[in-house]
């Protein structure tokens, strides 16, 4: 069956998204070139329609550039595979932005209150914060904003921040682990047709029950310690008490 075609003023009346906004996305090769019957008329074809839902509904997450849709996309095109399976396997990974969430250029997120240029910079070079790169230009988020708040509590605290480089560091190698344990649990699903149903299934249930257990595992083995650091430096105080009373 033959494909639908639209003019571009039915593409922004099915999709919501303003002529200026898919001419952009054609520009960044987001959407394929339309075909020209005439100088002032072009035709685009039917996939455009998911394609510019799929580019709004990941651009409404936390931290999905314009390169990585793109890449995305040139894979739904080489397999054909659904993007509905698509947009379900990004859910998994990336997180809903909150209403109030903005983003933000460099520029702008060393003015707000409490940031400053030089301490951000060192986070960035110790990978405390990795803000999200389109080409040259680096985009920060409320999160950046408030990881850059608790490693300043830290810091006003005498801790130094490098000496917290393995933090990232471990977490790395955490990542890398879960990622060789994921292409092993998946590599036996059938991919003909382009049916990732049951891979974005499994993948699901393992980025849960990871990120789960981590938080767990962590909060667990970091109260344990914390009780047990307590306890020995109570220990030393009672001590040292009874020494000055025995003075």
């Amino acid at each position: 069956m033959e494909k639908k075609q639209y003019k571009i003023s039915e593409l922004v009346k099915i999709t919501g998204v303003p002529k200026s906004t898919i001419l952009y996305y054609v520009n960044k090769g987001l959407l394929p070139e339309p075909v020209k019957t005439s100088p002032n008329m072009a035709w685009y074809s039917e996939d455009c329609v998911e394609k510019i839902k799929f580019i709004k509904d990941m651009q409404a997450r936390r931290f999905v550039p314009l390169a990585h849709i793109k890449r995305v996309l040139h894979k739904y095109d080489e397999c054909g595979a659904s993007l509905q399976s698509l947009l379900n396997l990004n859910r998994t990974v990336f997180n809903y932005k909150s209403p109030d969430d903005k983003e933000f250029t460099k520029k702008q997120f060393i003015a707000l209150p409490g940031i400053s240029e030089e301490f951000l910079n060192e986070l960035e070079e110790l990978n405390f914060i990795i803000p999200m790169e389109e080409g040259d230009e680096k985009t920060y988020g409320q999160e950046d904003y408030q990881q850059y708040m608790h490693l300043k509590n830290l810091a006003e605290c005498n801790i130094h921040l490098p000496d917290l480089a393995y933090y990232p560091e471990l977490i790395g190698q955490m990542v890398k682990k879960d990622m060789e344990i994921h292409h092993k649990a998946t590599d036996h699903l059938k991919k003909e047709d382009g049916d990732m149903s049951e891979f974005v299934q499994m993948t699901e249930k393992m980025s849960e029950a990871a990120r789960a257990s981590r938080q767990y595992l962590f909060d667990r083995l970091f109260s344990r310690e914390v009780v047990l650091h307590a306890e020995e430096h109570l220990t030393k105080i009672i001590i040292n008490e009874r020494k000055d009373e025995e003075k």
